[in-house]
């Protein structure tokens, strides 16, 4: 009889689990009652859209000296951010259409808690929400063909790099808020800072030249003191004292130019681009002392943040063949960048000798990416070595992970779909991890397990745990009190 009741609850419940999973199959209010009888109404147009919640938590409990940077670690809450994303588009004619992409960000982190140690909101307010016009209007632009040439004029992203790191990425800036970047990260096209430009394309054969005209400059957004993620190791001394930030004006001898050659012959494409461009982030140049009042130390050193000019050139190779009895496809990727500006950490201060702190160097940076399968497709796996080698560089460093003559990582990527599940389940398991030229040196490793369920063509949900370790002044191991527990849910209409 209790084996029968027992069924019988198991049933039921089955029964009102599918029932759910109907109804939510078909949940879409926005776009059933708001934006599917716009497009309806306005043929011409075409709205869509997303609601996105991504929160995480730390795990570890409160920590008040966390690195050299002694960061007051008394938060949970890492980010509950909520991203509102509106896209349009609006045909002219059959070869011409305009389109814009909308962001409104809020993470309610800083209102969840009463923290000491995260007090970026008040530093900077993009660390809260989204406030000026460059950030809500993310993207606005006209695309158009006319015979062979490929039009998209105004503010957009182009993608050069096709690997899951951003090695011949280099057009668009990033926003690392969530410092130190992921390689790994799927939501680049999120991460990237639209630029104002003209980019045209010839396509002829097999062949393809695109051409950038970018009279925007928009440095790249890192941590702000106080974040979250505000790097552990960096400790700002007292006497520093930084002036305005020497930026690109918007005079025609400062544009940015960019020109790429692609090639495509049976299983083989190729790439060659070169790039006229500015630093994406400032380095800061030792200037001057000068006197200041007692409360604020007697003495000052003036640092100058300064975008400094660069040339890039760099190549992509892509195929695919059989091999192991399973298929490959394999992506190569370098960037050699000339003029790089480090900053170092042995040159003089004294104050009848100020060294500017700094040395130019050329760098290259170098990815492979091998991508195969197994059990009929179900597991995908990502192999990528990273190799990034600062030529001649024989300074002291400034900071770890940034200014190592040598530096080698790699990146690995299991990604596991279920058959049974009709493939709405999903686990990805990655891992990035960096050393350098120094045996006693390790950068550190980042983790980051992901459990994917897709409860409908609108709504997909996740929850992940991500995890460091490392040595403690690494890139990766400073963050080893960080690890977090997060969920991320997504309504699109």
């Amino acid at each position: 009889m209790c084996c029968t009741i027992s069924t019988a609850a198991a049933f039921s419940l089955l029964g009102t689990l599918s029932k759910l999973d109907a109804s939510l199959s078909e949940f879409n209010p926005i776009g059933h009652h708001l934006v599917d009888p716009i497009n309806e109404a306005v043929p011409r147009l075409h709205l869509k859209g997303y609601i996105r919640l991504d929160a995480t938590f730390n795990v570890h409990g409160d920590d008040h000296s966390i690195g050299s940077g002694h960061i007051k670690k008394d938060w949970r809450a890492q980010k509950i951010e909520w991203l509102i994303k509106l896209e349009g588009s609006y045909k002219l004619n059959d070869n011409w259409e305009i389109c814009a992409i909308t962001h409104f960000l809020y993470d309610t982190a800083y209102d969840w808690q009463h923290s000491r140690g995260l007090y970026a909101d008040r530093v900077n307010r993009t660390s809260h929400y989204y406030h000026r016009g460059e950030q809500i209007l993310r993207e606005f632009y006209l695309k158009g063909f006319w015979g062979n040439f490929d039009f998209y004029l105004g503010k957009q992203q182009v993608v050069w790099g096709k690997m899951e790191g951003r090695v011949l990425d280099i057009v668009n800036p990033d926003d690392l808020r969530e410092n130190p970047p992921a390689y790994w990260q799927g939501d680049y096209e999120y991460r990237r800072i639209p630029l104002w430009m003209a980019n045209v394309t010839y396509h002829w054969s097999d062949y393809s030249l695109q051409l950038l005209w970018i009279p925007d400059f928009e440095e790249g957004y890192g941590p702000t003191p106080g974040a979250a993620y505000f790097p552990p190791f960096v400790d700002i001394p007292s006497i520093a004292a930084f002036d305005d930030s020497d930026k690109p004006s918007h005079a025609f001898k400062d544009h940015q130019w960019g020109l790429r050659f692609n090639a495509t012959k049976g299983r083989w494409e190729y790439s060659l681009v070169y790039f006229y461009t500015w630093s994406h982030s400032a380095t800061n140049f030792k200037r001057y002392y000068r006197i200041v009042s007692p409360q604020d130390g007697f003495i000052n050193l003036v640092l100058e943040p300064k975008h400094t000019r660069l040339h890039q050139l760099g190549g992509n190779v892509e195929t695919s063949f059989y091999w192991l009895g399973r298929h490959w496809v394999v992506t190569n990727e370098i960037v050699y960048t000339m003029n790089r500006y480090y900053s170092v950490d042995d040159e003089s201060i004294l104050p009848w000798n100020v060294q500017d702190g700094v040395v130019k160097r050329d760098d290259i940076f170098f990815g492979s990416r091998w991508m195969t399968n197994f059990f009929g497709g179900e597991l995908n796996v990502i192999v990528q070595p990273l190799v990034k080698y600062i030529i001649g560089f024989d300074h002291s460093l400034y900071m770890p992970g940034t200014n190592q003559e040598l530096m080698y990582g790699a990146l690995l990527v299991f990604s596991k779909s279920y058959e049974f599940t009709a493939d709405r389940l999903n686990t990805t398991y990655y891992m990035l991890g960096f050393a350098n030229a120094h045996p006693s040196e390790n950068e550190g490793w980042r983790h980051l397990l992901e459990v994917r369920w897709k409860v409908s063509d609108y709504i997909s949900t996740m929850l992940y745990y991500e995890w460091y370790n490392g040595d403690q002044m690494g890139i990766y191991g400073a963050y080893n009190k960080y690890d977090n527990v997060g969920m991320y849910i997504k309504y699109e209409f």
